[in-house]
């Protein structure tokens, strides 16, 4: 029995650590995306300043306006899927470290219980040591 609540913890804890890893790498994807995000607002503003100065600018800013729209959507999208993603991995996450927990507690359980006996039937052997002790003496 402790041998398979062993097994099942060790298996939840690598499950468990494969996807905080995983988690984690979805949390890197999404502060990328996040940085892309920002870059590409900051481009935004540098192409409306030169807009602004150059007269040709005005002509050059509608096609660059309209394929910023496009990279706004595009990491838009891809925000929310790895947001969702997200998501799905912390409840995984979550009820993994449940399940392990839940095991951890059952062994924890099982041992207390094995080492209680074990303490049971030293002290059954003590008694009976110092009853014979006790016969000796007095017979």
């Amino acid at each position: 029995m402790m041998r398979t609540l062993t097994t099942l913890i060790r298996v939840h804890q690598y499950r468990l650590d494969e996807k905080r890893r995983e988690l984690a790498e979805l949390e890197r994807l999404r502060a990328d995306l996040i940085a892309q995000r920002e870059r590409l607002e900051a481009d935004v503003r540098t192409e409306q300043d030169v807009a602004k100065r150059v007269e040709c600018g005005a002509f050059a800013y509608a096609g660059f306006a309209q394929n910023v729209i496009n990279r706004r959507n595009k990491l838009a999208a891809s925000l929310a899927d790895v947001d969702r993603r997200i998501g799905a991995v912390q409840q995984e996450v979550q009820e993994i470290f449940q399940e392990l927990k839940r095991y951890e507690l059952a062994l924890a359980a099982r041992q207390k219980k094995l080492r209680e006996e074990m303490e049971r039937r030293q002290q059954i052997q003590l008694d009976e040591i110092s009853l014979q002790m006790h016969r000796r003496r007095t017979g």
